[in-house]
């Protein structure tokens, strides 16, 4: 049974959040989402902090901690304990899929998508000076970067924003590539900051969207998830999901993936890297707005085909 009651006509609902900074304003951001959308009493949208391996484990890349959903294991279950009655996440921190008796019950409007560049000496990457030190702790940000400027380093740098931030302060690196979307919810304006464009650097699956996981008897929860969410938000990222969860399915592989939509039609950009060709292989496919899952299956079977065919005549 579901844990909501209500009290005056306003529900109450208990919300899980990691501790850090950005993670918490991601979650007041959802909390003033069901305030204005519920005309829920402020009092009765609870936060809840956890910290989860993601947060504990600063010195190796996530790839080698072990585990899937670095950032959601402890809230997941949380969830599944009963003790609250969601989690709010990064939807690009998230596994494709979620443990059993578990879904994302509201996707809420995306953020900037795109990833920035932080640095006093360049206003893009291609201008970087040669062996500039740019630090990221995305593996496909590493690439990426590598593809754009190849006489640039990059380091990978753990660590939540702001240690990363203090981290370029410091002269340790001399520029970071961030994701616009933490920027932004952090209110970080005064840094020598330059958007990246999706041509450059196209964003991971999820990036820039924030989303909302219950379990999937708790009916009462999902119906009132339904007035928060974004419905434009939940299709997108559907179609990148679903990409991703066809290339392999973890968010720390070397995917990028972002859909946008026209009038209704929804258009999917991806790419991958390809370890034995040592290079990306991207694309573009079209479908109908409500046909994501499939668009995402379709532009990876594509991908790999052509992966497949480079192969061959190598």
């Amino acid at each position: 049974m579901t844990s909501i009651i209500h009290k005056n006509n306003s529900p109450v609902i208990r919300i899980g959040t990691r501790a850090s900074k950005l993670a918490k304003k991601q979650a007041q951001e959802v909390k003033n989402e069901f305030l204005l959308k519920l005309v829920a009493d402020e009092k009765n949208i609870i936060l809840s902090e956890y910290t989860t391996v993601g947060d504990r484990v600063h010195d190796r890349p996530f790839r080698m901690i072990g585990e899937k959903g670095v950032f959601c294991k402890e809230i997941e279950t949380a969830i599944l304990a009963g003790k609250i009655d969601g989690g709010v996440h990064s939807l690009k921190d998230m596994p494709v899929d979620q443990p059993e008796g578990l879904l994302i019950a509201a996707y809420f409007k995306r953020e900037d998508p795109l990833d920035a560049l932080i640095t006093h000496q360049a206003k893009n990457l291609h201008e970087l000076p040669r062996n500039a030190i740019i630090g990221t702790s995305s593996i496909r940000r590493q690439l990426q970067i590598a593809r754009a400027n190849t006489t640039v380093i990059v380091e990978p740098i753990r660590g939540n924003i702001l240690t990363r931030i203090n981290s370029w302060k410091k002269g340790e690196v001399d520029g970071l590539v961030l994701a616009c979307a933490g920027l932004n919810r952090m209110k970080l304006f005064g840094l020598p900051r330059f958007t990246i464009p999706y041509s450059i650097l196209l964003p991971a699956p999820g990036q820039g969207t924030i989303c909302f996981e219950c379990r999937t008897d708790d009916r009462q929860t999902i119906e009132i998830l339904k007035q928060v969410n974004h419905v434009e938000t939940e299709l997108a990222s559907k179609a990148e999901r679903s990409f991703l969860r066809s290339l392999g399915g973890s968010c720390d592989l070397p995917v990028a993936g972002f859909a946008t939509i026209n009038a209704n039609e929804l258009i999917l950009r991806g790419e991958f890297y390809s370890d034995k060709l040592e290079r990306f292989i991207s694309g573009t496919k079209t479908a109908q707005i409500n046909q994501g899952t499939d668009l995402g299956q379709a532009l990876a079977d594509e991908l790999l085909e052509e992966e497949s065919q480079k192969l061959a005549v190598v």
